[in-house]
């Protein structure tokens, strides 16, 4: 993992750098709102990627469950603290879902591997350093939710009376349940579906204690609810806004928290809010599902077949294990997979950074059990006994060894993003000293590094931002910050689309390929 006490705090990703700041605003003022006064002049135009205007603040455009949770956590020990809270989650996940496996599989062995397994998959080990993005929280909390319910952690104390303990156990693994939706809202319809599963399926082990588990998931939920209404206007509502531009104010209100609303196309259906595109699906479950760590997708699908050829899928909890992976990994693909998205520049790179990864880490998880039941049916079939120990030792010093590449050294990798987040510390550390603390930045990307130290509307490239530069100019100094224009294009600014408006563009520094302009009137 990136090492965070050796690097700036700075961000890869809008989404990790609204994150950030909106647990720093937690921790310093116990609130998710950063003001922005202009935007009710400007109708919302202020503001970076991943987040939303709501009248004078800014409020989160994605879940609120990791600022808030990760800022209280803050609070006690601090920031520095909560950059490492990620993999910490994951750690304390992979043991508890080390003593699951055993418990499904009745294998020490299985057990083990999938330990290792899970904190070495490619996709968990890079993501659970993009320690502020929400998908390994949401999951690790997922797992210890399963895992305090099943295992019973309480069982040695003794002077607790035993329906005590399952009450006070029910009661825990429902609040972690309840935070693990607060960290990822929209899994609510799968991790619902899966719970009202395993629960027809072990009905009769778990009515004692199903209503300790509601009341203790509803502690968290009616505080996500009441969050929500404080924010976006009602308890449902969350931070997809409708397009309220500043080109179009004249017949337009400034945004208000009654008026924020679920995108339509994101409300249009609640099971597959995008559709179904089997085509699509394939090429993206092929490309970063299997095509990037073939070794374990491969292998946890010949492991599956192990399962079937020695009979033991006649077990049930293994029986139940594998119909659910199956089941959810068909949900999951298909969900995330008609979903076309557009994270890297180059639409055609395919990287580890890109979201159906993160988005599939569930899946993943899932699956290691059956790569590491596949080792040990392997390793079994040396006659010495001796030997089996290093077969299995030797299989996961490889396994491990290829998922090191693309962690750290392919496209996206996490030694490419550390130089990356060097460098958007020099860029941001140079343009805040030589621009005005309450001076404007036009952006294309770089907001996830300049805001929330500067007020930002990206991108340029529009007409609403076109259309209020006259403005911006009237109320601070206001700069465009972007790759650097070939001389024809800064002359056509100059002279048509800037100069129609009164207003001049002029480079201030350079910066890599980058410049800081300075926009002014003539």
């Amino acid at each position: 993992m990136i090492l965070v006490f050796q690097v700036p705090l700075s961000f890869n990703s809008p989404d990790e750098n609204a994150n950030a700041s909106f647990t720093e605003s937690f921790i310093n003022k116990t609130s998710l709102r950063i003001d922005e006064p202009l935007n009710l002049d400007y109708y919302g135009l202020f503001g970076p990627r991943s987040v939303v205007a709501v009248q004078e603040s800014l409020v989160p455009g994605s879940f609120i469950g990791l600022p808030v949770i990760f800022g209280t956590v803050g609070k006690v020990l601090g920031m520095q603290f909560v950059l490492v809270l990620t993999p910490i989650l994951m750690i304390l996940a992979a043991y508890a879902f080390k003593d699951l496996i055993l418990r499904i599989f009745s294998s020490r062995s299985v057990a083990r591997i999938s330990f290792f397994l899970l904190l070495f998959h490619p996709a968990i080990w890079y993501y659970s350093a993009r320690t502020m993005m929400h998908n390994v929280g949401f999951v690790a909390l997922l797992i210890l939710a399963f895992w305090i319910y099943i295992a019973r952690p309480l069982s040695w104390k003794d002077k607790i009376p035993l329906t005590s303990r399952r009450a006070l156990e029910s009661l825990c693994a429902g609040f972690l349940l309840a935070l693990a939706i607060a960290f990822r809202s929209s899994e609510v319809i799968w991790v619902a579906a899966l719970c009202i599963g395993l629960i027809l399926t072990y009905w009769k082990h778990v009515r004692a204690s199903i209503t300790f588990v509601i009341i203790g998931g509803l502690i968290p939920l009616l505080g996500l609810l009441f969050l929500h209404n404080g924010l976006y206007g009602s308890p449902l509502a969350t931070g997809y806004a409708p397009a309220i531009t500043y080109e179009s104010s004249i017949v337009a209100d400034v945004i208000s928290a009654d008026e924020i609303v679920e995108d339509e196309g994101l409300s249009s259906s609640i099971i597959f809010p995008f559709g179904i595109d089997v085509k699509d699906t394939l090429k993206h479950v092929w490309y970063y599902a299997l095509y990037l760590y073939p070794w374990l997708s491969i292998g946890a699908f010949l492991g599956l077949i192990g399962l079937f050829i020695t009979k033991r899928l006649k077990e049930k909890p293994i029986a139940v294990y594998s119909v659910t992976t199956i089941l959810l990994g068909i949900y999951l693909f298909l969900l995330y997979g008609s979903w076309r998205f557009t994270d890297n520049p180059d639409p055609n790179i395919v990287t580890i950074g890109t979201s159906y990864v993160r988005y599939w880490i569930p899946v993943f998880i899932l699956l290691t059990p059956f790569l590491a039941h596949l080792i040990v049916q392997l390793s079994c079939s040396i006659k010495r006994k001796m030997f089996r120990g290093f077969i299995r030792i030797f299989s996961l010093f490889c396994l491990i060894s290829l998922s090191i590449f693309p962690v750290f050294f392919a496209n996206d990798g996490l030694a490419h993003l550390r130089q990356n987040i060097f460098l958007f510390a020099e860029q941001r550390d140079t343009i805040l000293a030589v621009t005005e603390d309450d001076s404007t930045i036009i952006v294309d990307r770089a907001d996830k590094f300049l805001w929330p130290d500067r007020r930002v509307v990206h991108p340029l490239r529009e007409d609403a931002t076109y259309a209020a530069m006259p403005d911006l100019v009237q109320d601070a100094s206001l700069y465009y910050f972007g790759i650097t224009f070939p001389e024809t294009d800064l002359d056509y600014l100059n002279s048509r689309k800037l100069g129609e408006m009164n207003l001049q563009i002029a480079p201030i520094l350079t910066i890599g390929q980058e410049t800081l302009y300075r926009i002014s009137e003539l």
